[in-house]
């Protein structure tokens, strides 16, 4: 399980010193979904992106010298996308290398699911990190491609910088929730949708006009610096995987049917083992 938080700014305003603000408390509050990795990213109005990201909590980025440069250098460059994740670790090493976010050739991307190794994704067993694969795959196949030969959970947050899209999709095993605010041009986001709304209500974004939704699954919503509204579209929608359990038997009826009472052990035993003299 790891977390995914942002905000952007679509309209004609940059992101403010209170964006900025609140994208540290969501950062922040996300440790609660992971404590292995931390990482931002960022675009500005002409659509470049640059990251920063270090292994373990976020305040051990937040103090960081890596982190003061970089939030020094997005101040005054008319900043229009923050991308946050927490990281917990299940594949790869818990070092700064393997903390999110990934960037591959023009796809910076956060992933916050956990991918099978059935996973067919161009080099994907070359790669520690299967939300790195992922990102490579996106880059090298594109989207649509990646998700046909994906197995496994994933909620994905990138920015395009070619098509200069921020796009968000997931299936229906990671949760993501989106607020919009069409009249400020504002979209946060987030993995928990019980922290977006406390982080909407704590700092007065909620008002006339605003939603906050879950992005329904199989669904990729696109968005262009300078339009609020996504772009919506449906994608292929691939059959869900079911797991055949390892052990069948174990439930209460289950354990009540296969064993019995040894008044000699003094305990329960299974069927067939009790003490015979």
């Amino acid at each position: 399980m790891c977390g995914i938080v942002g905000i952007a700014r679509l309209g004609a305003t940059d992101i403010i010193e209170k964006d900025r603000d609140v994208f540290v408390q969501m950062l922040s509050a996300g440790v609660v979904r992971g404590h292995h990795g931390t990482g931002v990213f960022s675009v500005t109005k002409d659509g470049g992106a640059k990251l920063v990201k270090s292994a373990g909590p976020p305040y051990m980025l937040l103090v960081s010298g890596a982190f003061h440069k970089f939030w020094a250098e997005i101040l005054p460059e008319n900043t229009r996308i923050l991308v946050g994740h927490n990281r917990f670790a299940t594949t790869g090493q818990k070092t700064t290398k393997h903390a999110h976010p990934f960037m591959k050739d023009k796809i910076v991307m956060v992933h916050n699911g956990s991918l099978d190794n059935s996973t067919s994704t161009p080099d994907f067993k070359k790669f520690e990190v299967d939300s790195e694969a992922m990102t490579h795959s996106i880059a090298t196949i594109g989207l649509e491609a990646t998700l046909a030969k994906t197995d496994g959970a994933y909620a994905i947050v990138y920015w395009d910088l070619n098509t200069q899209t921020l796009n968000m999709v997931r299936n229906h095993e990671r949760p993501l929730h989106v607020f919009r605010d069409p009249m400020m041009g504002r979209v946060l986001f987030a993995s928990e949708k019980e922290m977006l709304e406390w982080i909407v209500k704590r700092n007065f974004y909620g008002g006339t006009g605003t939603v906050l939704e879950e992005l329904p699954s199989n669904t990729l919503w696109s968005f262009k610096i300078g339009d609020p509204e996504p772009i919506v579209t449906n994608m292929p929608l691939k059959p869900i995987k079911t797991y055949p359990a390892s052990y069948k038997g174990y439930t209460a009826d289950a354990y009540a049917a296969n064993t019995t009472w040894d008044p000699i052990k003094g305990k329960y035993v299974q069927r067939g083992q009790q003490t015979l003299f």
